[in-house]
Order: C-alpha cells, then sequence, then structure tokens
C-alpha cells in the first residue's frame, strides 16, 4: 500500500494539471533561448559585411502598341516633310498645311525648262476694263485690279509671269496686268474677296481664250454657278451655244487642292443640271495655275 501511495504521487508531480490538461512542466530555460531568438531585422550597427546600393538600370524609352499589334519606340524623334521640319512626332505632323508634294515639284521645274526654251501668247488682263456683254467696264476695271494685287502679293513679275492653263489641253500665256499702287492694295486689304474677284478676272479671260465665249449674264444665287456665256454670234438665240460657269479662287495651294477644289464646283453646278452644259474654272495665283473643266 504504502509502495503504490508513493508511485502516485511522484507521477503527479510530474505530470501536473494545467490548461490544456495533463501535460510536463516547463523548463525554465526555454525562456530564456527564447528571449535570444529574434525574427527583426538586426540593427544596422550589428550588420556585418559590406553593405550593398540597389542596382541602377537605364531608363529605358516608353512604348507603345501600334493597332496592328506591333510595338514601336516613342523617342520624341521630329520628322521631316518634303525637307521641312515640322517640329513635332510622326503621329503629330499638323494637317491642312500647304506642302507642295515630290510630283508637284518636278512637274514645275519641267515646266520652268519648258517655258524657258519656248514663246507662249500673251494674255492683257485689262482687256476686262472694257468691259464684256453682262460685264460692265466699270466693274470690269475693279475685277482686274484685284487680280493685279494677287500676283503682286505673291511676287510675280508684271510681263514676266507664266501662266498655266489645264484643261483639255494644257498651255501657257504670259500675263500682262496693271501697275500695283499701294491705293489699290488698300483698297482690295480683303484677303478672300479680291482672291475671288481676281479668279474672276482671270477665268473670264481664259474662257474666252479657249472657248470664244463672253459672258452674257450674271446668274442669282442658288443657281450652283456664277455666269451665263455664249458666242457673240447667237446672241439673238440666247439658248443656243450657251453654258453655265462657275467660277472659284484660291490664293496659294497645291495642285492636289485644286483639283479637289474642281471636283467640289463641278459637283455645286449639279443643282441646275437641264440643258445647258457647265464649265468649272478654279485660279491659283501663287504657281500661277488655271484649271477648265467641262462637264
Amino acid at each position: 500500500m504504502g509502495l503504490a501511495l508513493s508511485s502516485f504521487l511522484l507521477f503527479t508531480s510530474y505530470f501536473s494539471m494545467g490548461l490544456g490538461g495533463f501535460e510536463p512542466p516547463t523548463s525554465p530555460l526555454s525562456g530564456v533561448r527564447s528571449n535570444q531568438l529574434s525574427y527583426k531585422p538586426a540593427a544596422a550597427a550589428d550588420r556585418t559585411g559590406p553593405r550593398t546600393r540597389p542596382i541602377l538600370t537605364k531608363r529605358l524609352p516608353r512604348v507603345k502598341k501600334t493597332s496592328k499589334g506591333r510595338r514601336q519606340k516613342d523617342e520624341g524623334r521630329r520628322t521631316k516633310r518634303f525637307g521641312l521640319e515640322t517640329g513635332c512626332r510622326k503621329d503629330e505632323v499638323p494637317r491642312g498645311r500647304c506642302f507642295f508634294s515630290i510630283h508637284d515639284r518636278l512637274l514645275h521645274a519641267f515646266e520652268r525648262v519648258f517655258m524657258a526654251i519656248s514663246n507662249p501668247p500673251s494674255l492683257q488682263l485689262d482687256q476686262l476694263s472694257s468691259g464684256f456683254k453682262g460685264v460692265t467696264p466699270a466693274l470690269g476695271k475693279s475685277y482686274t485690279e484685284a487680280a493685279s494685287v494677287c500676283f503682286d502679293e505673291q511676287g510675280h513679275l508684271n510681263g514676266n509671269c507664266r501662266l498655266t492653263v489645264r484643261s483639255d489641253e494644257r498651255s501657257q500665256f504670259t500675263l500682262h496686268w496693271l501697275q500695283v499702287t499701294d491705293q489699290m492694295k488698300r483698297s482690295y486689304a480683303d484677303y478672300d474677296e479680291a482672291t475671288e474677284w481676281g479668279a474672276i478676272c482671270v477665268a473670264l479671260i481664259v474662257v474666252k481664250e479657249l472657248t470664244g465665249m463672253t459672258v452674257f449674264e450674271r446668274s442669282y444665287r442658288g443657281t450652283g454657278f456664277d455666269y451665263y456665256i455664249g458666242l457673240e454670234a447667237v446672241e439673238s438665240r440666247p439658248f443656243d451655244n450657251k453654258a453655265r460657269l462657275e467660277i472659284s479662287g484660291l490664293r496659294k495651294a497645291t495642285s492636289q487642292k485644286v483639283t479637289a477644289r474642281v471636283r467640289k464646283k463641278c459637283k455645286q453646278t449639279q443643282v441646275s443640271d437641264g440643258c445647258l452644259p457647265a464649265l468649272v474654272a478654279v485660279v491659283e495665283f501663287s504657281q500661277p495655275l488655271a484649271q477648265v473643266v467641262k462637264r
């Protein structure tokens, strides 16, 4: 009996009752060992070995994805169009500016060589000052003055300027206009009005040289054209050999813009389509160029 009791007391002293049930007692050295273990980073003073610096990589250019799925570098490179510095990235080239294409430059160079070895007929713009059937002398002189101001403003020389006419056949004329004064420049200071009036002067004279038709009457607004033209020999029969004429002017533009303006004006004349054919004349002053189309 005494041996059994002493064994029971020894068992209970070794396995004491705790919060989790029967468990062996914790050694006092375990706390010391736990205090020596730390999961925190060591202090800067306790670190050993050389300190390392982060590796700095070269900054790469920004990359963007195009609509076709390819990746290209966007380095802000400048681009040139026909030898002119635009000062912007390739995808930011300004639209609507007047850039002469390579085709235009080659064409103009060929025309200059052709004009140097040829002697085209002269075209007197002041003949409109005498008036046509549908244009009074006073109004004709105003159109002539406006055309003279436009050619002078573009730097052309009177008597040494050749007009290229594009119709069924390409032809050229040496232009002669009025001497431009400061009073004329002030009188035709409105850019658009002077361009339109000057184009009327050139177009009426060019159409007369090409077809023999002169102006009979000014049309009214909403018809899609400017003048009725016809042959003087059939004036007693007003609707025989008669046509409609639409005129437009450009102070400075490329050949492509002139062609685009011709297409626009041809579409405009469809409003009054009937028994009379239509002529469209667009005059450009910087080259200078006149394009006449019949539809």
